[in-house]
């Protein structure tokens, strides 16, 4: 089942804003753990039994050999679609999330940085 949370509509500081789309996207968290990291627009703990550090994030923390697509949607049937299609086609380890705002609705796709792009 997927989740889907709902959050308030005011902007804040913390969120990442689109200016020539005039859309406000939602906040992301970086889950810490003892041997890997995952990024989510949920700020629930209990995925993660070996939590060490769950904090709302603006980036790609440095190091990190992720990356991350948030995706808008105009409805809920629209991200559903999205994330069962990306489950046929396992082009993601974890999508399980849908974010309503007042800008609609979001996804996120989390998946292996190309090693090409990588930072140092």
């Amino acid at each position: 089942m997927t989740n889907v949370i709902t959050f308030p509509n005011a902007a804040s500081s913390a969120d990442v804003i689109c200016t020539p789309l005039s859309i406000t996207f939602p906040r992301i968290y970086r889950a810490a753990m003892r041997d890997q990291v995952h990024y989510t627009l949920s700020p629930d703990r209990s995925p993660y039994p070996d939590l060490v550090e769950l904090k709302q994030v603006r980036s790609i923390v440095a190091g990190d050999r992720c990356s991350v697509v948030v995706r808008r949607h105009q409805s809920f049937d629209m991200a559903h679609a999205y994330l069962i299609g990306l489950k046929d086609g396992n082009e993601s380890e974890r999508y399980d999330t849908i974010c309503q705002t007042d800008q609609g609705y979001f996804t996120l796709l989390e998946r292996a940085t190309k090693p090409s792009c990588r930072r140092r």
